[in-house]
């Protein structure tokens, strides 16, 4: 669960708040993805982990680097550099804003990965910054979703 891929928040989300269930997501920063580290999407100029796993991964280059994920990578920078933090303490502190979410599993490789994780602790994203990152990107309502939120369950 991360801001490009939210489709928990149709089933699992409404379920384990049903049934009271904590829930601890892995993957927050979609493989390195929400880092911004990756700012072209052409696989040419890119390096790491995306472009080095198989095309069906979830973390694949293929996956990521499409117009939506990039949308959503400049509003994530955006907000970054106006509160002065990383991109990756703006992407963890989206999912600390999920009063859904218990914890995230952060994947970090080395020990300033960690700490700059970590920093997410210290930003508490305003409404306007949350308002701003769910709707970029929020995610694609297939049927019957839609159809449920426009006629209800008539």
């Amino acid at each position: 669960y991360n801001l490009v891929t939210r489709d928990i928040e149709m089933e699992f989300i409404p379920m384990c708040k049903e049934e009271n269930l904590a829930i601890v997501v892995w993957a927050p920063l979609a493989g390195g993805f929400l880092t911004c580290k990756y700012k072209s999407n052409s696989s040419t100029n890119v390096k790491g982990r995306l472009v080095e796993v198989g095309e069906l991964e979830t973390d694949s280059w293929k996956r990521r680097a499409t117009e939506r994920n990039f949308r959503i990578l400049e509003v994530v920078e955006e907000i970054a550099k106006n509160r002065g933090v990383t991109c990756a303490q703006v992407s963890l502190a989206w999912i600390r804003g999920k009063e859904e979410i218990t914890a995230p599993i952060l994947g970090a490789r080395t020990i300033e990965q960690i700490e700059d994780n970590l920093g997410c602790l210290e930003v508490e994203l305003n409404e306007d910054e949350m308002k701003r990152l769910d709707e970029v990107s929020k995610p694609w309502e297939p049927y019957p979703y839609e159809f449920i939120r426009l006629w209800g369950r008539k």
